[in-house]
Order: structure tokens, then C-alpha cells, then sequence
């Protein structure tokens, strides 16, 4: 007789106690996914020139939406900025960049060190360690925790791919400009911006 033993299912609480130790972990539906250090004995994740220039375009352009909209206005988190999505769901993982409302930056603990909330956007750029299985499950779990807007960026090939909860992705490259959604109104920057 063969028995198998189940994979401990965490809980958010018992997923943020666990060590800061340099490994780049994120929880999913209660199941810890794990990637070592990229460089033995570098506590840190280390990204390449592209991943961060492209990161820092996107967090400009948004940047500068932002200062026009009125106060209150929302914010903006990256560099695998942790978001606790809240219950029933129970994923907590790091995203490149995310647009947080004035009403989610709000409710946020002054003591919380993780996002806990659902952001309007969610965006993911691509570097050539990540898998589509991965990508296309963090894209699918965002979802399921209710946020409105997810790009997927290509920096290899220079595209955006769009995903909302209403409508089929759409890719944009760098002569298209993404349409505004309702969740961020206004904001419909060039793709071209994001890669100069």
C-alpha cells in the first residue's frame, strides 16, 4: 500500500514568519513556492539592467499620472513589493510594480510591512529565469484576488501585454498606446515610453 503525504498548507500569518533569508518565496492558494538566490550567498534577488530600467519607466510614467490626479491620491510599490491579498484568498507574493488606491493605501497598518489589499494594478516584467507557468498563474491568481488591471512586459520584445477581468489580453507594442481603464482614469501611456 502506497500513501502519499500532503504538502502543508500555510496560512498568510505563518508565511510572513518565515525567515528573510534571501530566498524569493510567495504563497499561493496556501502552497509555498520557492526560488533559491540566483548567486550563492546573495541574500538578494539580482535583476538585469533591462528588468530595472524597464521598472523604473513604468513607475515614472505612472509617477507622473499620479501628481495630476487630486488629493488623496494613491500609490505606487516596486521591487517585488509584497501584497497580502485579503481573505478568503490566501496568496502573498512579490510584484514588480503595482498602482494601489487612495481608499486601499488608506486602510493600510502603519507596523505592515506587505501591501494588504488589492491593487488596481499589477504589472510583471518578464526576465528570462521566469516560466509561463508561473507568469500565467500570477497572473490568474491576481485575478482571483479582485485586481482590476495586470500587464505582462516583455522587455526582449518590447510588447505589453494587457490582461482585465472583462476582455481577452491584448498586446500592445511599441507604436500602440494602452487605452485607459476605469480603475486608473486618464492613464493611457506608450508602450514606447516604457522601453526608452
Amino acid at each position: 500500500m502506497t500513501t502519499t503525504t500532503a504538502k502543508k498548507r500555510y496560512t498568510v500569518q505563518e508565511f510572513l514568519a518565515l525567515p528573510d533569508d534571501g530566498v524569493e518565496r510567495w504563497l499561493i492558494n496556501g502552497e509555498l513556492r520557492e526560488n533559491e538566490p540566483e548567486l550563492p550567498g546573495v541574500p538578494m534577488t539580482i535583476r538585469n539592467r533591462f528588468h530595472s530600467s524597464v521598472m523604473s519607466n513604468i513607475a515614472i510614467s505612472i509617477g507622473i499620472w499620479r501628481l495630476l490626479q487630486p488629493k488623496p491620491r494613491g500609490t505606487i510599490l516596486c521591487g517585488e513589493a509584497g501584497i497580502v491579498f485579503p481573505p478568503p484568498i490566501v496568496d502573498t507574493f512579490g510584484v514588480d510594480v503595482a498602482y494601489v488606491s487612495p481608499e486601499v493605501n488608506a486602510s493600510q497598518h502603519a507596523e505592515s510591512q506587505y501591501l494588504e489589499g488589492i491593487p488596481s494594478l499589477c504589472v510583471e516584467i518578464i526576465s528570462r529565469t521566469d516560466s509561463y507557468l508561473k507568469i500565467s498563474e500570477k497572473t490568474r491568481r491576481y485575478f482571483d484576488g479582485g485586481v482590476a488591471i495586470v500587464w505582462i512586459i516583455n522587455p526582449y520584445a518590447q510588447t505589453v501585454t494587457v490582461f482585465t477581468s472583462d476582455l481577452h489580453p491584448m498586446v500592445y507594442d511599441i507604436n500602440k498606446q494602452i487605452p485607459v481603464h476605469p480603475s486608473m482614469p486618464g492613464y493611457s501611456p506608450k508602450v514606447l515610453d516604457f522601453f526608452e
